[in-house]
């Protein structure tokens, strides 16, 4: 009998070995398939924070054109505003220092709602300031005992959002 149970046993043995195997594969492929959708997840993730990154960066460049392109549209205005506050240069009335004052509030107004949405003005120092073709544009030159290139007059502001230059200052230099 003991050869008997031994047969028995034996094929009743492999099969249980043979399952054992079987639970050993299904974890494996389990472990397998568990570590390839979890890299998967990380790539997934990862692409998706680049997408988000990339898309916020277009974003904010779009929204810096868009400011850009209105603003470029108000620098006639800025100009005139400019010209006609220097040309009451000294009022002669009470009526034109009130109108002088108030033109200057309005300017100063215009310039700070720009200024907080990203606007910097470009003044170079004249007599000091070294011309920078970056940020400035030679429309006129002199012969002067400055030093070659250095700005004698601005004859117009200049200005910039970040570092994009949206006009260049007008600049007279030395020869």
């Amino acid at each position: 009998m003991t050869s008997k149970t031994k047969e028995k046993a034996t094929p009743k043995a492999k099969k249980e070995h043979e399952k054992e195997k079987e639970t050993h594969n299904k974890k494996e492929n389990f472990e397998v398939k568990i570590e390839e959708l979890t890299n998967d997840l990380k790539r997934l993730q990862a692409e998706f924070d680049n997408y988000r990154k990339r898309t916020e960066t277009e974003r904010e460049s779009f929204q810096n054109y868009t400011k850009a392109r209105i603003i470029e549209k108000l620098f006639p205005v800025m100009d005139t505003f400019e010209l006609a506050i220097t040309s009451i240069k000294k009022p002669e009335t009470k009526g034109e220092e009130n109108l002088l004052k108030g033109m200057e509030m309005i300017f100063s107004q215009l310039l700070s709602t720009l200024e907080t949405e990203g606007l910097e003005i470009i003044i170079p120092k004249e007599g000091k300031e070294k011309f920078n073709p970056r940020e400035q544009e030679a429309v006129l030159s002199e012969k002067t005992k400055l030093e070659k290139n250095t700005i004698i007059q601005v004859l117009q502001k200049g200005y910039k959002i970040g570092d994009k230059i949206i006009r260049a200052a007008k600049v007279k230099v030395a020869q």
